[in-house]
């Protein structure tokens, strides 16, 4: 027994010391030896099994327990399996009990590091040929690897970036494993669908003739969604359905495109290339508007191969039926429709029309007398029509204009028969000619006696010609009015209008009918007389001036100013010099001797005379202002205006004016006499600014930039002194700068708070001299 404790007690001294685990002889169930610690890995991944074990000791009865981790073994033997489902530190226990009823536990501390958890961006839908990109955050000492299946890698397999290239449709794979720095693994499948890309594909027609309404299918619509274009035609139904209807409206080739997206937004486009042939009515070219007898050509538009098909009516085809052009002789006039039917190889008709109007030959027949006279006017005319021209011929006497309008007017000149023709040719060309003979008589003789020139007012004249019994007489007035018959060989006429008129006489052979007409020019001159318009009183010196119209031609002016003086054109000028009442005239002639006189008269009243003189009364020492002191000398005055130069005004006789600011003013004086006849007169006058400065009576030198300085303000000081003494009369400071500043310091130190006087000199820029003396505050 004694052998037994001793053993036990070393036993508990051994185990007490080691701190762990013992390890026991197997005779007799006494143990011999020790380990501390349980044998095993100290270190695991989250998630890992490993297995630990004691020592093995017949009849022991272990028992196991794990913390942060699973026992997955059954317990109760010396080994035991345990996996670590709990990152951080973890630790397995065995507790050893021997048949003795001793007993013993010992352990192992494991470390159990978490499992990687990767961040991985990575897609789970893509299209067929599409490269998709898969990645994860890189982790410090981690190692990637990917594999793929169904699609191609691009990039290497152990980045943490790759690019895969979908080439199947289908459910494909992507493996991906992470080993980070203690060698715990994440590993995981990304499951990605490819859809396949759709294969749209149009059915309809290519070739279609213009106008028609088109629709255009999808052969296996993918039920997805649907965007159809077109780079020609008008989309009359929805773009985003299976099927569209297009409306081809201008021919031409043109692109029909549908962009198809399945319900994985998979897209693909398909293209059909549309030609669009013309089928709307064609334009025939040609000249619309004909003549009888006329052969003209017509031409279609469209291909060569294509046929034509021509429907004429009022003319003959004489060359071309089947043919793009055809040549027609139109025959009769009217209004004929030529149509042209055209077939191209795809089915689609066309048509043409114009409209044709074969005119009639134009008019040209012409009025006038068959009958004329020498030297006698005879107008023919033919119907007026803006689209014809004219031209006319004549065998005798001279035309009065033109040859190429619709009348004709001409002067015979000899006793004989003359041919006059007209041939007229319309817009189209058309033409049309005519013919007249005229027997040519003898003009009657006659001539206008009486006055040629009239001088208004005096406005009668008498006009006769030579009286002929086979004769008959009109008398025309242009300005003036007939008092006798107008019938008669003889005419009195008032005139009644100035300038040039006329009086005409018709002379009418009843014999021949022939007429001769005479024409007498009458100047019934009225002189235009100037409006002379004057002031009833005007002030010496006086100019009269008279610049108001413009010199009539052929019209002389003499003017009689009344003082001696004269002038011989009309605008002019006379001056005035003295007072007084003066008769001014003015003579008009006309270029045929009348005369016309206008007279008024001058009235010009004495002028008052201005004159003053201006002193100033002294210079105010203050910031005051100057004076100034007027002396009216002025003659022949009643009214008196003063104007200081600077806004100021007065009435009075002899005013005095202040002014508030220095400079040169125009000092104005008008006089005004009872008449109302005026004179003035100014005088420069200077203010000049008085000569002052301002002393403060304390300063605050704290560095806060308020009154920090003590200074003076001055105005026109051109010399300055001042010195600055303490209670004791210690100088403490001077300067001969107007513009000096102190800082209320000595020798660089600041001084006390207090008063100190101050000794100032000066002199002014107008030479005044000032003394003062006082006292300022330094107040810190």
């Amino acid at each position: 027994m004694k052998n037994i404790s001793l053993t036990m007690l070393t036993a508990f001294i051994i185990l007490m010391i080691g701190g762990f685990s013992q390890t026991f002889a197997q005779a007799g169930n006494t143990p011999d030896s020790f380990s501390s610690t349980v044998i095993g890995s100290d270190s695991s991944c989250e998630g890992v099994s490993h297995t630990y074990e004691a020592p093995y000791v017949s009849d022991v009865t272990y028992t196991w327990s794990a913390t942060g981790g699973v026992i997955i073994t059954p317990n109760g033997f010396y080994q035991v399996g345990i996996n670590w489902n709990v990152p951080g530190m973890g630790r397995v226990e065995v507790n050893m009990r021997y048949p003795s009823g001793f007993d013993t536990t010992i352990s192992k501390d494991v470390t159990v590091y978490p499992s990687p958890l990767p961040s991985l961006y990575a897609p789970f839908l893509s299209c067929e040929n599409e490269i998709k990109e898969y990645r994860v955050v890189y982790s410090p000492g981690s190692t990637y690897l990917w594999t793929v299946t169904g699609g191609t890698m691009i990039g290497n397999s152990t980045d943490t970036l790759i690019n895969i290239h979908w080439t199947n449709a289908g459910n494909h794979q992507v493996q991906f494993r992470e080993t980070d720095i203690h060698g715990c693994i994440y590993s995981g499948t990304i499951f990605t669908a490819v859809d396949p890309d759709p294969i749209p594909v149009i059915m309809g027609d290519q070739n279609v003739c213009e106008g028609s309404l088109m629709t255009y299918n999808l052969a296996s619509p993918s039920g997805g969604t649907y965007e159809w274009t077109s780079t020609g035609g008008t989309l009359m139904s929805s773009n985003a359905d299976d099927n569209v209807q297009i409306q081809w409206t201008t021919p031409g080739t043109y692109q029909l495109r549908i962009q198809e997206w399945n319900r994985g937004g998979c897209d693909s486009s398909s293209v059909m290339t549309i030609y669009v042939h013309p089928s709307s009515a064609i334009s025939v070219t040609g000249n619309a508007l004909v003549c009888p007898g006329d052969t003209v050509t017509y031409n279609a538009q469209g291909p060569a191969n294509n046929t034509f098909q021509w429907n004429v009516q009022g003319g003959t085809v004489v060359n071309g039926t089947v043919q793009g052009s055809v040549q027609i002789a139109w025959e009769n006039p009217g209004n004929f429709p030529l149509q042209v039917n055209e077939s191209s190889g795809f089915g689609c008709a066309t048509s043409g029309l114009i409209n044709v109007q074969v005119r009639e030959k134009p008019q040209s027949a012409f009025s006038g007398n068959m009958f004329g006279c020498p030297n006698q006017s005879m107008t023919f005319i033919a119907a007026q029509n803006p689209n014809y021209t004219y031209l006319w011929s004549h065998s005798n006497g001279q035309a009065a204009g033109p040859l190429n309008t619709n009348q004709l007017t001409l002067t015979w000149n000899d006793l004989a028969t003359s041919n006059v023709s007209l041939s007229v040719t319309d817009q189209n060309g058309c033409r049309n000619d005519s013919a007249m003979a005229v027997n040519i008589a003898a003009a009657p003789l006659a001539m206008i006696s009486g006055p040629d020139v009239i001088c208004y007012p005096n406005i009668s004249g008498n006009y006769f010609t030579a009286l002929n019994n086979n004769y008959t007489y009109t008398w025309s007035v242009n300005g003036g009015q007939a008092m006798t018959s107008s019938t008669a060989f003889t005419l009195d006429v008032a005139w009644n209008l100035t300038g040039s008129n006329s009086l005409d006489l018709t002379v009418i052979d009843q014999n021949t009918g022939c007429t001769t007409l005479v024409q007498r020019n009458i100047a019934v001159e009225r002189v235009n007389m100037p409006t002379l318009s004057l002031a009833p009183q005007n002030c010496a010196p006086f100019t009269f001036s008279y610049n108001a119209s413009q010199p009539v031609n052929g019209q002389t002016y003499s003017w009689n100013f009344g003082n001696g003086n004269s002038a011989l054109q009309l605008n002019t000028s006379q001056l005035y010099r003295y007072p007084g009442t003066y008769d001014l005239q003015l003579t008009v002639r006309t270029p045929a001797g009348c005369t016309g006189t206008t007279n008024t008269s001058v009235v010009v009243l004495p002028r008052p005379r201005a004159s003053f003189n201006a002193s100033t009364e002294g210079i105010e020492e203050s910031l005051g202002a100057l004076k100034v002191s007027t002396e009216n000398i002025s003659q022949g005055a009643d009214t008196y205006i003063w104007r200081s130069g600077d806004g100021q005004t007065s009435t009075a006789f002899e005013p005095v004016f202040t002014y508030k600011a220095p400079g040169v003013y125009n000092l104005q004086l008008i006089t005004i006499n009872s008449d109302g006849c005026r004179d003035s007169v100014f005088r420069f006058v200077e203010v000049k600014s008085p000569e002052v400065f301002y002393v403060p009576n304390a300063f605050s030198p704290n560095g806060d930039n308020m009154n920090d300085y003590f200074s003076v303000l001055s105005n026109n000081i051109s010399e300055f002194s001042i010195s600055i003494f303490d209670r004791w009369g210690k100088l403490v400071y001077s300067s001969d700068d107007k513009d000096f500043q102190w800082d209320g310091t000595f020798m660089g130190r600041p001084l006390d708070n207090g008063k100190y006087a101050y000794i100032i000199s000066a002199t002014g820029i107008y030479g005044g001299a000032y003394e003062t003396q006082g006292a300022v505050m330094v107040l810190r």
